[in-house]
């Protein structure tokens, strides 16, 4: 039974469960939750601290799978222009940015160069999701909308894109178990803590920690 006995010096009251455990200072030294979980473990198994294994996961996907996503963006290939991919909601209110400033960016990125847009999101974000395909009819941008996807057929999905720009949520993870571009928008949740890492991962924490403080011009400038 292994896990923590404190975290920055404060007592895990179930630690009397476990007998392999130690004290940790997570808070302070601002360490991942991916690199928590190999030091937990580490503490069983010597081979992952002596080998530094990476917290980096890949998801994988078939051949199928890409084909799916293929086909599925197949009526935006034939604009010839960037797939911008946006997850606008969330799981908690708390984490969702602005359907008006994700209308805002696309707007002022479609200006510059024409582009289009690939909408992923669950049932929860229906709401959310009417209001910016609303504006897109009337800016004439192209989308599509990659409802409930099946985790493997979204990392797919992702892995064609241009760029991803989402907020704090599910989805945010898939793609950070990828290359590709992506931008990660973060409210009350700490972004050393969750955000994606590695290669082409930007995330932008509200100083306030309302997720609606983070500008337009803040993303832009973090586009590739």
């Amino acid at each position: 039974r292994v896990g923590v006995n404190s975290i920055d010096n404060i007592k895990n009251k179930d630690s009397y469960f476990l007998n392999v455990k130690r004290n940790f200072n997570w808070i302070n030294e601002k360490v991942h939750q991916s690199e928590r979980s190999l030091q937990l473990a580490a503490q069983l198994f010597d081979k992952i601290r002596e080998n530094k294994y990476s917290s980096r996961i890949k998801i994988s996907f078939e051949k199928e799978d890409e084909k799916f996503t293929q086909d599925f963006l197949e009526p935006l290939r034939k604009n010839e222009a960037k797939i911008i991919g946006i997850h606008p909601g969330a799981g908690k209110t708390e984490n969702i940015w602005s359907p008006v400033k994700f209308v805002k960016v696309l707007d002022t990125l479609n200006k510059v160069n024409k582009i289009s847009v690939v909408i992923t999101c669950g049932v929860m974000d229906e709401e959310t999701v009417n209001k910016i395909t609303a504006e897109l009819k009337k800016l004439r941008i192209p989308f599509l909308i990659a409802k409930e996807f099946k985790l493997n057929h979204l990392a797919a999905l992702l892995d064609q894109v241009d760029l991803y720009i989402t907020n704090d949520t599910g989805p945010m993870h898939i793609a950070g178990a990828s290359e590709i571009n992506q931008i990660s928008l973060f409210g009350p949740t700490q972004s050393w803590e969750w955000g994606p890492t590695g290669k082409n991962k930007i995330n932008i924490q509200s100083k306030s920690k309302n997720i609606n403080d983070i500008s337009v011009e803040e993303v832009l400038k973090h586009i590739p």
